[in-house]
């Protein structure tokens, strides 16, 4: 359940890391409106990745109690 939230988080770290290094290689990023764009893309990915690990760090536990009891339901009907 990890994988895509920690992609998006570092998919916002890259772009604002291919800003910084774009003077060293061949860049599109023309002109200040596609700039911002670039900034604040970069900072809302990385925000909703941040969302995502906290949110999805409920669900993993939501998840694991509800498997729990359905786990001692299981034993339960089992044991009769």
């Amino acid at each position: 359940m990890g994988g895509g939230r920690v992609s998006i988080a570092l998919s916002g770290v890259g772009i604002l890391l291919g800003l910084i290094f774009s003077p060293f290689v061949r860049s599109y990023v023309t002109g200040p409106s596609n700039l911002l764009f670039t900034i604040f893309s970069s900072i809302g990915l990385s925000a909703l990745g941040a969302l995502f690990c906290i949110g999805m760090t409920y669900v993993s536990k939501w998840f694991y109690k509800i498997t729990l009891k359905y786990i001692q339901f299981n034993i339960n009907i089992v044991r009769g």
